[in-house]
């Protein structure tokens, strides 16, 4: 395959890969045919992913997506937690990077209701914690970097869309935003099938996709134990439009002990929005001074 990779002719797509798939070969290859491209890890682990041209179209749209996650954005978001029991959990809040640390989230339900002052100084008070720590800047090419070198690629050309599917069950940290799993963070090595989706016509990643073939030992801020199965998001892009127009989180859960004489588990779900994104001035970079065109006075 050479660098025009947008020339691939469009396939069916295949059936889902199975769990038994990945449990009998840690590097089980789904078939090739027409327009399908099939990586090992060792094809990569001796070189720079950023060689393969395969590759190159995915990285570029993580490269954006990068500078997206750590731009500096106002937006508006609506958490809303399907809980395995039936009952339903709202939160929304309006998020603006030129404001202060403390006043950056501004809470407008947290669990069905608006935010007691006590939970507003929780949430700024771990903002303020959070200010001044080194952020990582590349927090998407990095996790693909590691996919690359860690799993099985299986590449697909979906009309103006290319798909890139790995297996792989190498380490990897999940973080979460705590208002309805209990734990920021869980690290996790198990068998996973990781998806990207990317739109050649703009250049964008479209979908992300995460599935758990055995799902990850969680506990929502209720303290029910759950099995966490797939997170999921997905970006709507507009043309020459560095802001997506929205986005969507999606994480599936299910209990982790059965429900029923018949050893049911009940599903739930966590599914988050974000809308309005608009690029703003940093708070930093709006106090930044630039000594040399001032005159500094008082100080003879």
């Amino acid at each position: 395959m050479g660098a025009n990779v947008a020339a691939i002719t469009p396939v069916t797509v295949p059936p889902a890969l199975g769990k038994a798939s990945l449990h009998a070969d840690p590097n089980f290859m789904p078939p090739t045919g027409s327009g399908v491209v099939a990586i090992k890890p060792a094809a990569v682990r001796d070189g720079k992913a950023s060689e393969r041209d395969e590759f190159k179209p995915l990285i570029e749209a993580a490269t954006k997506m990068d500078r997206f996650s750590f731009s500096c954005k106002s937006y508006t978001y609506k958490e809303t937690y399907d809980r395995p029991d039936g009952r339903i959990a709202k939160t929304i809040y309006h998020y603006n990077a030129a404001k202060p640390p403390a006043e950056r989230r501004a809470m407008v339900l947290l669990h069905n209701s608006p935010p007691t002052e006590k939970q507003k100084n929780a949430i700024a008070e771990g903002a303020l914690k959070l200010y001044g720590k080194k952020k990582k800047r590349k927090e998407w090419i990095k996790a693909l970097e590691a996919n690359i070198k860690h799993g099985s690629c299986h590449m697909e050309a979906l009309g103006n869309v290319l798909k890139y599917t790995f297996l792989t069950h190498h380490r990897s940290d999940y973080k979460f935003n705590r208002f309805y799993i209990k734990n920021e963070g869980y690290g996790v090595r198990q068998e996973r099938r990781i998806e990207y989706m990317v739109d050649m016509s703009t250049g964008d990643l479209v979908d992300y996709k995460t599935i758990f073939c055995d799902g990850i030992r969680v506990r929502d801020t209720a303290g029910v134990e759950l099995e966490l199965l797939e997170i999921r998001r997905t970006f709507s892009h507009a043309p020459d439009c560095e802001m997506p127009l929205s986005t969507t989180y999606h994480v599936r859960l299910r209990t982790a002990a059965p429900v029923a004489e018949d050893g049911a588990k009940a599903e739930g779900a966590i599914t988050g929005i974000g809308r309005d994104f608009k690029k703003v001035t940093c708070y930093d970079d709006r106090l930044r001074v630039d000594i040399g065109e001032g005159e500094v006075i008082g100080m003879e």
